[in-house]
């Protein structure tokens, strides 16, 4: 019957347009009318992170909350919210850019253009750099061997295994990453006070290592 986007960035899903997404370069992208013209069926688009918390709600572990937030971990760092059971979207359906609310005033270059986002300090794109700048500082560190001693080639999964094997270094990073989390989490409970907080994204998987860091 159509086609369904979730899509990363500031999306007027009214219009069905990629107004600007800072991880993928787009701006002015009228996506809908891209994949209309292609697919010749109707389209429509919204926001990665509000498509996944949608998603949460309608059939995943949300069914049962009228007011929940998700955040989504991944190159950078989405959200969505619920609030009396439905989807808060802003003005233009662009609003609920919960990753580029301030942490740190002045703080490091976010790819939006503003310093101290959240995504610059929670995303796995952040959990990585911060990898890399340690293992320069630790030579010691298991992180060089798995890498094949090259910090480039480090991924989140790399950094977390050598954490749980309790490599100080990546435990470290891995730590410091959780303690950035943690503040965002708890700015969004002092703003929305949800009944839910749900993590989506790759780094979601580790459950247990993230809730009891």
């Amino acid at each position: 019957e159509g086609v369904g986007i979730g899509c990363p960035g500031s999306i007027n899903s009214e219009e069905g347009i990629c107004d600007y997404s800072n991880n993928l370069k787009w701006n002015n992208l009228p996506v809908k009318q891209i994949i209309e013209n292609n697919c010749k069926i109707k389209c429509k688009i919204s926001n990665d992170a509000n498509a996944a918390t949608l998603g949460e709600m309608k059939f995943g572990i949300g069914k049962n909350y009228k007011n929940a937030i998700m955040l989504t971990l991944g190159t950078g760092v989405g959200g969505g919210i619920i609030i009396n059971g439905t989807l808060y979207e802003g003005n233009e359906g662009k609003g609920a850019e919960l990753g580029h609310s301030i942490l740190r005033i002045n703080g490091r270059k976010c790819t939006c253009g503003r310093r101290g986002c959240i995504e610059a300090y929670a995303s796995v794109s952040a959990l990585i750099k911060d990898g890399i700048r340690a293992m320069k500082k630790e030579k010691k560190s298991s992180l060089w061997e798995r890498t094949n001693y090259n910090p480039y080639n480090l991924n989140g999964k790399i950094l977390i295994e050598e954490a749980k094997k309790e490599d100080q270094t990546a435990l470290k990073v891995f730590n410091e990453y959780c303690n950035y989390l943690k503040e965002a989490i708890l700015n969004y409970c002092n703003v929305f006070r949800p009944e839910l907080i749900v993590l989506g994204g790759g780094i979601s998987a580790q459950k247990d290592m993230l809730i009891n860091t």
